[in-house]
């Protein structure tokens, strides 16, 4: 060994050494910072895999709050466009009903004045006579006109519609009952034949006897095994007269399969 300045300051052997470091005491001391260092490696290894869960989770999160927030974005414009839409086309309504007024206005001034002007030309000749015949024209115009319109109701409508006595009696009214979808079957003539069969466990009659007895409207669901298949009708009994009632059917086949879609996806 030599010192600092360079100088032999002893000769160190390995009966030296030996005696200087005792080798029990070296083995605790390297056993102790094994031990020492696998404690710091494997807490270092579960904060590593703490931080790996954190860093995923957080990725995760701000992927969701990323679609979220297109989403959103995504929503916002399309219920801006559907705003805007409904704002031009209500303005369109509103300068299409001020122009209709304005119209009818006009209109309604020239037949004021045509009116009138008739009215003093018939003053002049046989007034009652005249009068008479004025008013049978326009009941006759009237009733034509409502009788048309009726006709053209009864047309469009795509409801089976019944008119039902106390007495058992059924009149049908001519309906566009084709419009349903359903041309290859006579929903209407099946619907009259369900009232008559005796094994029909629910006896309309008594239903419409009731809708008599009571002057209230009853509305309720059935279904009718058509073809094969579940046809499902909303009907509607209002009275009529005080021995007649107006039976309204419509199909809501397509109704009931949303609704039973809707009930197996809300069970799922």
């Amino acid at each position: 060994m030599v010192g600092e300045e360079g100088y032999l300051a002893g000769v160190v052997t390995p009966n030296n050494l030996l005696h200087a470091l005792d080798p029990v005491e070296m083995h605790a001391n390297v056993e102790l910072l094994e031990h020492t260092v696998a404690e710091q490696t494997q807490e270092l290894m579960t904060v590593n895999e703490r931080l790996q869960k954190e860093a995923i989770l957080r990725t995760e999160v701000e992927e969701q709050l990323r679609l979220l927030n297109e989403n959103l974005e995504e929503q916002i414009k399309q219920r801006t466009l559907e705003l805007i839409r409904a704002n031009s086309q209500l303005k369109q309504e509103i300068a299409e009903r001020a122009i209709a007024e304005s119209e009818v206005r006009r209109l309604n001034a020239e037949l004021e004045q045509r009116v009138a002007e008739r009215t003093a030309q018939l003053a002049a000749s046989n007034a009652e006579l005249q009068q008479e015949i004025s008013e049978r024209r326009l009941l006759e115009e009237k009733l034509h006109f409502s009788e048309n319109k009726v006709r053209a109701i009864f047309e469009a409508m795509t409801d089976i519609v019944l008119v039902l006595d106390r007495r058992g009696n059924v009149e049908v009214l001519p309906t566009n009952t084709a419009a349903f979808g359903e041309a290859d079957l006579d929903l209407v003539n099946q619907t009259i034949a369900h009232f008559f069969d005796d094994e029909n466990p629910d006896n309309w009659w008594l239903v419409i006897q009731q809708v008599l007895d009571t002057r209230e409207t009853f509305n309720f669901d059935y279904s009718l095994k058509v073809g094969g298949r579940e046809v499902w009708f909303a009907a509607c009994i209002s009275v009529l007269s005080k021995d007649a009632v107006i039976w309204v059917a419509r199909n809501i086949s397509l109704r009931k399969l949303a609704e039973s879609a809707l009930c197996k996806k809300m069970k799922n």
